[in-house]
């Protein structure tokens, strides 16, 4: 990693770039762009699960019923 950063901090084209290169950049990017999904499915998932238990719970007073 230290040869890359070296890299982009000393090219001609790429060093005003650089902060926004390489691999721990990439690593931070892709993170935050996780975190973001995550954060966004999150609702849907909870309301699926909760959704999900309910009906198991009724299954489970229906079999109970017929015992």
């Amino acid at each position: 990693m230290q040869k890359e950063a070296d890299f982009f901090s000393r090219h001609p084209i790429y060093a005003q770039y650089s902060a926004k290169m390489g691999i721990p950049y990439l690593t931070k990017s892709l993170n935050r762009h996780l975190v973001r999904h995550i954060q966004m499915c999150m609702p849907d998932l909870t309301k699926q699960i909760t959704l999900t238990i309910q009906q198991k719970e009724r299954e489970l007073n229906v079999y109970n019923m017929n015992f």
